[in-house]
């Protein structure tokens, strides 16, 4: 059975006004999902700030921080993107509570921010940065989530015992090298490469790591298009490898 830990603490714990209030969050461990960017650019003149251009905008690649209480110590881990590739990228630092605030220390690049509101459900995390007049402030905002602290690997949980298995797998043998069908899974690596760069016939990208409920890979595993992978209702995948398959995507899909 997977473990989740979930949300321990409420606002109350970290904003009451008493000076004891941080004394029971030593083992907490919170997880936030970003779901949301407010990005406000400011031009200062003189005593006055004019607000110059206020935009609104999704994430734009899954992005989960996590705050462990015991040690004061934050992860954030995201998507990044180029032409030929994607990749996972983990960034470390430490947190300071300061009365209402908490402030955190990247170990990377000294960036700091500041989580200018936290409630059960919403927590607010400012940047700010400035080029001559100008002040540029972002707001990312993340939703609660519980966190599965279980890392899905590519070649041991989906592609070795699911995908392949000998040649005796789900996707086998139609997806063997040589076949008609456009996606080749011969190898692990050479199947992770058609995955995470391929395209259904309609041209829908097969992993959406923005969306990964919407990407083709899994609606298809999951039943929900015209035609369906395996094409035979026998051979469909059950709830428990669907999950992984999913869970795997919303970790990134690296290549593991």
């Amino acid at each position: 059975m997977k473990k989740y830990i979930y949300i321990l603490c409420s606002v109350g714990l970290l904003f009451s006004c008493t000076d004891d209030r941080y004394l029971e969050i030593d083992y907490v461990i919170e997880g936030w999902k970003k779901d949301s960017i407010v990005k406000t650019t400011s031009d200062t003149i003189t005593s006055e700030t004019l607000v110059t251009s206020t935009s609104v905008f999704g994430a734009l690649m899954p992005d989960t921080l996590t705050l462990t209480y015991q040690y004061m110590e934050f992860e954030n881990s995201f998507i990044e993107l180029n032409k030929t590739e994607s990749f996972n990228t983990v960034e470390n630092g430490t947190f300071q509570v300061n009365r209402d605030s908490l402030f955190f220390f990247s170990e990377t690049n000294n960036s700091r921010y500041r989580v200018v509101s936290k409630t059960d459900s919403e927590l607010v995390l400012e940047t700010s940065s400035y080029a001559g007049n100008y002040k540029i402030q972002r707001q990312s905002h993340y939703s609660v989530v519980a966190l599965d602290q279980t890392n899905i690997s590519f070649k041991n949980d989906i592609f070795d015992p699911i995908i392949y298995n000998e040649g005796e797998g789900r996707c086998m043998p139609c997806h063997a090298a040589g076949t008609s069908y456009p996606v080749v899974f011969s190898d692990v690596n050479t199947a992770y490469q058609e995955l995470i760069n391929g395209y259904s016939l309609a041209g829908e990208i097969l992993i959406d790591l923005e969306n990964p409920e919407e990407s083709y890979l899994y609606r298809v595993i999951n039943r929900q298009e015209a035609i369906n992978m395996p094409i035979s209702d026998d051979q469909a995948l059950n709830t428990d490898q669907i999950e992984l398959f999913l869970k795997w995507i919303e970790q990134g899909a690296p290549n593991n």
